[in-house]
């Protein structure tokens, strides 16, 4: 579980309620259905028509993906696999490489590629060229992922105007006495607020961490694909060891990038 993910909804929604409730607001003031039908409803429809269904199914997955993801873990057990599987490939040789990936299903689905073309005896070009292009089409997908939250992240804003606007309009057509009015108009702005604080807190947050999580990602698929390579070529272990190295020391450049 990602603690600073959670921790930072905690203290941005956190902070803005009692915020509000410092100023005297009431809780119950922010708690209106219709801004939250325009908005949402809005949002989500928008999000529907540009992008396609397989997309769209992937929403709750990738938020789950957001507060469960630990920048690092997946390079750190990469590091530890191959370093693994080169001590075995030299006691045994790349034949007994099929036994370990029948035990170990926690080895990712494109080392496992890799790993299995190795022991097919197909030429080191080959090996490569077909990781490279499924790393290449899952670095396409992520980025259609990111992709989706910062549709979202722009539509809510106009939503909440749109929602806005229309509760002005409906407003300034029943004027009655004045403190109804500025009830109505209050509430009204309610739209605005539902838009940009759901945009603003969840929707380009996600997003940002989606592209923190896809550097990991893509440093340790690299990380796969030079280990897979060092071990077809009969890479001594203690060099395979010394290969991943720069590989995990950059796990806390990435995470001080991202935290700036």
């Amino acid at each position: 579980m990602n603690i600073a993910t959670i921790l930072g909804f905690v203290i941005a929604f956190g902070g803005i309620l009692v915020g509000y409730i410092l100023e005297g607001g009431e809780i119950s003031a922010l708690l209106l259905l219709s801004p939250a039908l325009i908005v949402f409803g809005g949002t989500f429809g928008a999000a529907f028509i540009s992008f396609n269904m397989l997309q769209i199914k992937s929403f709750p997955k990738l938020l789950i993906e957001a507060f469960r993801f630990s920048g690092g873990e997946n390079i750190q057990k990469t590091a530890a696999q191959l370093e693994e599987m080169a001590t075995l490939c030299r006691a045994k040789g790349i034949l007994a490489l099929e036994s370990y990936l029948n035990e170990h299903n926690e080895v990712d689905p494109v080392m496992k590629r890799g790993a299995t073309i190795m022991i097919d005896g197909i030429e080191h070009e080959r090996l490569i060229e077909t990781m490279e292009a499924e790393v290449d089409v899952i670095e396409k997908a992520e980025h259609q992922n990111i992709a989706l939250w910062e549709a979202m992240a722009g539509f809510a804003p106009t939503m909440g105007v749109l929602g806005t606007v229309m509760g002005l309009v409906h407003t300034l057509g029943n004027m009655g006495e004045p403190s109804e009015l500025t009830r109505s108009i209050a509430s009204a702005f309610i739209a605005t607020l539902y838009g940009v604080g759901i945009a603003n807190i969840l929707f380009m947050p996600i997003a940002t961490k989606l592209k923190t999580n896809m550097k990991f990602n893509m440093l340790g698929y690299e990380l796969m694909i030079r280990g897979i390579d060092s071990i077809q070529r009969g890479m001594n272990p203690r060099n395979v060891h010394d290969m991943c190295e720069p590989y995990l020391d950059a796990i806390g450049k990435l995470n001080a990038k991202s935290d700036k």
